[in-house]
């Protein structure tokens, strides 16, 4: 019996961890990219989840100008890259959770 609640426990931990992945995921492809307001995904179901759920923030960290190394000769010194933050919550079976923090950065025009 003991074997059977570890091996539950293990896959109630990795669905957790799979649905904290899809929010990430979701984040890393959502349009709204707002240096001035976080964007916060409610409680969503993970698509073929089978109750799994998953909710996130997108925020603003803040942007630095690129190094000299990423100028070049063709796009010149006027652009910045935009440090980006997600905190994904993923929830599986037997309320079992996972938290990740993913970080990216997109590059535009400078201020």
């Amino acid at each position: 019996m003991m074997e059977l609640r570890m091996a539950r426990n293990t896959q109630s931990q990795e669905r957790a961890f799979q649905a904290a992945e899809v929010a990430v995921e979701d984040a890393l492809g959502n349009p709204v990219l707002s240096t001035s307001t976080p964007f916060n995904q409610g409680t969503t179901a993970v698509p073929n989840g089978y109750g799994d759920q998953y909710d996130y923030t997108l925020q603003f960290v803040g942007q630095t100008p690129l190094g000299t190394g990423m100028t070049g000769f063709s796009i010149g010194s006027a652009f910045q890259s935009y440090h980006f933050q997600v905190d994904a919550t993923g929830t599986g079976p037997d309320n079992a959770t996972a938290q990740h923090t993913q970080s990216f950065y997109v590059i535009g025009p400078g201020s």
